[in-house]
């Protein structure tokens, strides 16, 4: 308190000398302007309290509305990205398999089929992958191509529907193919292909 009287005389003292014209000149020259800097400090402290009384219910909507949109909008941005990174990783990972296929690369070929792929007509998993084995690796060339990629995604799986297109020195065809994918590891892996539809 004896500080805040000190600095009331002194704007007192301030006030008194700018009624007095020679006084006023005197009493500026010091560095005393620079101390009532502190006092408006002092005279914040009762005011603080009598503001932050009187709008308690007008700081509380405030504060309420303004954080809750700011997350909700963000939120599906981010899930949109999500959506379309994984429908590019989707993509990539079927144009991966087929070029595979194309380019005869068996190990690459069959490391796109999940481990719980589910293999036609109920076969073994190494009864499949040894007769794709023996097709993809035969000699002569293979062409894959894919067309109209139609790709769904939901959480962790994922469904490619597309036309494809096989050419190799004798067989030709172009089917309607399904692939269900499923997310591994930061992978999408085939679990299930399926030919027609």
């Amino acid at each position: 308190n004896f500080g805040a009287q000190t600095k009331l005389a002194l704007i007192r003292e301030l006030i008194t000398a700018s009624s007095k014209p020679g006084a006023t000149v005197v009493a500026a020259a010091p560095a005393r302007p620079v101390e009532p800097v502190s006092a408006p400090k002092a005279a914040l402290e009762p005011v603080a309290p009598v503001a932050s009384e009187a709008p308690v219910a007008a700081a509380r909507p405030q504060a309420a509305p303004a954080p809750a949109p700011a997350p909700a909008q963000p939120a599906p941005v981010s899930e949109s990205a999500a959506a379309a990174q994984d429908e590019q990783a989707v993509q990539r990972a079927v144009q991966s398999w087929a070029s595979a296929w194309s380019r005869k690369d068996v190990r690459a070929y069959l490391a796109a089929y999940d481990r719980d792929f589910k293999t036609p007509g109920g076969r073994s998993r190494k009864a499949w992958e040894d007769e794709r084995s023996q097709r993809v690796g035969k000699p002569g060339s293979i062409s894959v191509q894919l067309e109209n990629i139609d790709i769904k995604v939901d959480g962790d799986r994922a469904e490619a529907r597309f036309r494809q297109h096989y050419n190799s020195n004798n067989f030709d065809a172009s089917t309607n193919k399904r692939l269900v994918l499923i997310k591994r590891g930061g992978q999408w892996r085939i679990q299930q292909e399926l030919v027609g539809g």
